[in-house]
């Protein structure tokens, strides 16, 4: 075969490839664990795997597709080094390069894209294959947004509940910043683009995703395409040399925008917004003391505590997917009511700082400056680029900045960013491109020990990447799954998974094992498949510990194992070693204190449960279970001084907390226990249940004649319990009560 039909036929493959990606965020695969995460990465890694084995023979035959330099090539590639330097350093090489199957990232995630970048920005050599590329995601945005569209009629599910719509993506949030992402790139095509057609189309899926943006309620997102309208139209407002319509649609564009913030500052309380879910979350962040009061809660606390741990590792940080080791050692006890782990910062600032340090969020932020340089500096380059389009790229960067002040990437930003990256290190190394070739007809002897080697090396980074990965992650769905042979069948499911200990996912596999053999601990059929299943357990969550010491919810998981198989001075070591990894979440308060009440040591329960309630006195949950103690324990003074701030005793008592019914019986103080029922009763005097306890407390008390007025009571309000009613009566006036 002639030498140019093979690098054409080659390069139309390539180009198959690329195109392709667009569609890959429309992948649910649901036979997979995390079926929207898991499905569009590995489709990806398996394309960009093939794509860069591919383009490297193609480079290595024809000059016109190798590497040409450019800054924000230079940028990427001494991102992509501080990155990898930090991860061989960090806390935890193998989880910084795997990840898990929940986020699909790590540095093998970043080296599939930075590979995705060279291959899209050296095949994608002309213009016309750029445009044609851009108008194949919007394309596919547009049917991303009907998808959508469905998901607010009511015709298919919205993954997340409630209103927000998160299409195939699975999270609003995620959806939210796709759609930014096209709605700069159909404004973009619109104004380069004169045909009326093209327009049209342009347009329309620009005003689709924009609908689709507004409907996913992502507050960042919004935000961040507010202020990148605003920071485009002002560019070109100011640079834009003629005072003609598109200085003007700017200057209107500006105005508008902030007429509508204004709009939303001065009418946030009316009735038309508030009584829409989507307008009033947006309308919140124009209530400084309401987000503040929100930012509080969660973020502000989660980057403080992303601050502390970079102090620890200023210079290169701790590697990346090692937030949660940050999070449990400087864990803030008043994010009590907030999710219980956090693996982000939710802040591409504090996640950079605490994935590479200083070096990582400097080289991050040398990107967007190289990106900067060659729009608005290098007069040479910036040539290329009109005013509009300099304005545009630099609105949509500024969008996707602040955006991630909130939230973090996935697969479907990634996958847009780096596009657009490579499009631009396409544009800035456009007039160094060579049209040489070479001209042979038949394959050299070196282009045969070339094609050999680049073979070789796909296949083998394809099988140990992909396919292993692939092949782990749906055994482990199997294993969790219920088997129709029964537990013995998942328990050879999950040591066919745990062979896979050398690719992504053996964490979660552990974990899940960890989890399902302590939900079977009470099953009292097959039971030495049942102790095989916790011996296994036990061993793979020992093996995580020691690998990862200082990661406080492996010994939660051990824990909770050894909870539910009744060996309770194991469960209590580990909660304890779990306090000395993270010393302030009370989750590991809360375990180990009920397992001092299951045991009897009331005052060891005082102090365990003294610590939470010390650490945050507003969490409610921590103040009753510290007065329940001290009620175990006799101390009603500790409890009544505890219990005060929520209104006293009798305010908890006539709340029935099952807590404080069970202490005081406990100590067989049923006239306690009755007078928390005769308050409850008071206070709901239709429930059925209440006055079944009292009657039961009576009953304890010798209060026969009393039970058996509560019971009748009880037919009164439930005719249907009548029956059951006068057989309770019987027994009662028979003593066998």
């Amino acid at each position: 075969m002639r030498k140019l039909d093979f690098n054409t036929i080659l390069r139309y493959a390539l180009i198959a490839g690329i195109f392709i990606i667009p569609f890959i965020p429309f992948i649910v695969a649901k036979s997979m664990f995390f079926p929207f995460i898991v499905g569009k990465n590995f489709t990806f890694r398996i394309i960009v795997e093939l794509m860069l084995g591919g383009w490297l023979f193609l480079a290595w035959r024809d000059p016109r597709y190798r590497l040409r330099f450019s800054w924000i090539l230079a940028a990427y590639a001494l991102f992509m080094g501080v990155t990898a330097t930090a991860d061989l350093f960090g806390e935890n090489l193998f989880r910084s390069f795997w990840s898990n199957f929940e986020r699909m990232d790590g540095l093998v995630n970043y080296l599939h894209f930075f590979a995705y970048f060279l291959v899209v920005g050296a095949v994608l050599n002309t213009e016309k294959l750029w445009t044609r590329f851009f108008q194949t995601t919007l394309g596919a945005s547009a049917i991303m947004a009907f998808y959508a569209f469905a998901q607010l009629a009511g015709y298919i599910v919205i993954n997340q509940g409630g209103v927000r719509i998160d299409a195939t993506l699975g999270n609003a949030s995620y959806l939210g910043l796709y759609a930014l992402f096209h709605i700069f790139i159909s404004t973009l095509l619109f104004v380069r683009d004169k045909r009326v057609l093209a327009r049209v189309f342009y347009g329309t899926a620009g005003v689709l995703n924009l609908i689709v943006l507004y409907n996913t309620a992502t507050r960042g997102a919004i935000l961040g395409l507010f202020g990148g309208a605003i920071i485009a139209a002002a560019l070109i407002a100011i640079f834009e040399k003629e005072w003609g319509a598109q200085r003007k649609i700017a200057l209107g564009s500006v105005l508008a925008i902030v007429a509508l913030v204004g709009g939303l500052v001065i009418f946030h309380n009316a009735p038309f917004i508030t009584s829409n879910p989507v307008l009033a979350r947006i309308a919140s962040v124009t209530r400084v003391e309401s987000v503040l009061q929100e930012m509080s809660a969660s973020r502000f606390r989660i980057w403080e505590m992303g601050w502390k741990g970079f102090k620890e590792h200023p210079v290169l940080g701790w590697g990346q997917e090692n937030f949660n080791l940050v999070f449990s050692k400087y864990y803030d006890p008043r994010m009590y009511g907030q999710e219980p782990w956090f693996d982000r910062a939710h802040n591409v600032v504090f996640d950079r700082l605490v994935d590479g340090g200083t070096l990582g969020l400097l080289s991050y932020l040398s990107i967007f400056l190289s990106v900067i340089y060659y729009l608005w500096f290098c007069r040479r380059k910036n040539e290329s680029f009109a005013i509009t389009e300099r304005a545009l790229f630099t609105g949509l960067l500024a969008a996707y900045f602040f955006q991630n002040l909130f939230i973090f990437d996935q697969f479907a930003s990634y996958f847009l960013f780096f596009s657009v990256l490579a499009f631009l290190h396409f544009r800035a190394t456009e007039s160094e491109r060579t049209s040489e070739r070479l001209e042979r007809e038949a394959f050299e002897q070196k282009d045969y020990i070339a094609a050999a080697l680049i073979v070789v090396g796909t296949v083998a980074v394809l099988y140990t990447v992909s396919i292993n990965g692939i092949r782990a992650n749906q055994t482990l769905l199997e294993a969790i799954r219920p088997q129709t042979e029964g537990i013995g069948k998942n328990l050879e499911y999950f040591k066919r998974a745990l062979a896979y200990d050398h690719v992504v996912g053996i964490m979660e596999t552990r974990e899940q094992l960890v989890t399902v053999s302590a939900g079977l601990a009470s099953m009292q059929d097959n039971r030495q498949t049942k102790d095989d299943l916790f011996v296994l357990a036990k061993e793979e969550m020992r093996k995580q510990v020691n690998l990862q010491p200082m990661d406080a919810r492996y010994h939660l998981f051990l824990a909770n194992l050894f909870t539910g198989y009744g060996a309770i001075e194991d469960a209590i070591s580990e909660l304890q070693q779990g306090i000395a990894v993270s010393p302030k979440k009370e989750q590991f308060y809360y375990l180990l204190g009920n397992l001092y009440f299951s045991i009897g040591k009331y005052e060891r329960a005082i102090e365990v449960f003294r610590v939470p309630f010390e650490n945050a006195p507003e969490n409610n949950q921590s103040r009753t279970l510290y007065a329940a103690a001290a009620i175990y324990a006799g101390k009603d003074d500790i409890a009544e001084k505890t219990l005060k701030p929520m209104g006293g005793m009798e305010e908890m008592a006539s709340i029935a907390d099952t807590i404080f019914v069970n202490a005081y019986v406990s100590r067989g103080q049923f006239d306690k226990v009755a007078e928390i029922w005769e308050r409850r009763v008071a206070k709901d005097p239709n429930s059925p249940q209440a006055y079944l306890s009292l009657a039961a407390a009576y009953v304890k008390l010798g209060k026969s004649q009393k039970a058996i007025d509560t019971v009748k009571k009880v037919m009164e309000i439930a005719p249907d319990f009548k029956q059951q009613g006068e057989e309770l009566i019987r027994r009662i006036k028979d003593g066998d009560m």
